[in-house]
């Protein structure tokens, strides 16, 4: 209810801008969660011989941490996309126009009160599911070297 209160005196209770706003501020934990064990495994030398050579903290960051966290970015930002696309609760509850709907709640509908059409139910979960494992076929080489990360010492 406060979040349903919270994005009505915003002005985003029916829109897809409140949506990914929500959907994005629940994603944070998982995401620093996954982000965090990525970068416990860059090495602390990394750091300290930069530091000594005299790089500055953007260089450490942006040039020598970040190709190493590299796949472990683009795996947390899939999994967190692919969690984002496929979240059904807050999407009903907030989505009441046609305009504002997303995919599972649009499959959602397809279903009355006597009658669920699964032809077209499973139409539209194929064409659902395409965008999802383009991009994961895409990603496929930083994400499975960001989910094997840290698993062998």
């Amino acid at each position: 209810i406060p979040l349903f209160l919270l994005l009505g005196r915003l002005g985003l209770l029916i829109s897809l801008s409140g949506l990914i706003l929500v959907n994005g501020i629940a994603n944070l934990p998982v995401a620093f969660w996954l982000l965090s064990g990525f970068l416990r495994r860059v090495p602390v030398e990394i750091d300290e011989a930069a530091k000594i050579d005299g790089a500055g903290y953007f260089t450490i960051i942006f040039r020598l941490v970040g190709p190493v966290m590299a796949p472990g970015l683009v795996a947390t930002g899939l999994i967190c996309g692919i969690l984002a696309y496929d979240e059904f609760l807050l999407a009903s509850a907030f989505s009441n126009d046609e305009g504002s709907r997303t995919l599972p709640v649009a499959i959602a509908l397809f279903q009355g009160e006597r009658l669920i059409n699964f032809g077209q139910m499973a139409v539209a979960s194929l064409t659902g599911i395409i965008p999802v494992y383009l991009i994961g076929l895409f990603a496929q080489r930083w994400l499975i070297g960001g989910l094997t990360a840290g698993s062998v010492k």
